[in-house]
């Protein structure tokens, strides 16, 4: 996912190693690299001290598969069927 990819991107970009990045935001270096592969999603804490580390260039929103929407672009049908569906819940 090319998503999940970004804080990796920006790290590899910046010359930040896992070290480095764990050192910054107070997790482990195996932690930082499973945020970066994918295979963990960091919590609350971790998120806002990446988003600060990175000056905002890696934001929550990064870490989950969401669709990319174009501005101002009206709602999809498949959205519309996943709105209708929560309204039978």
């Amino acid at each position: 996912m090319d998503s999940l990819m970004k804080l990796r991107r920006w790290m590899t970009r910046e010359k930040v190693t896992y070290m480095a990045m764990s050192d910054r935001i107070g997790r482990s270096h195996s932690v930082v690299q499973r945020y970066c592969t994918g295979e963990r999603i960091p919590g609350r804490d971790a998120m806002v001290k990446i988003y600060v580390v990175t000056n905002g260039e890696v934001q929550p929103n990064d870490f989950y598969d969401l669709p990319t929407l174009a501005v101002n672009a009206p709602a999809t049908s498949s959205v519309n069927g996943a709105a209708e569906a929560l309204d039978h819940v």
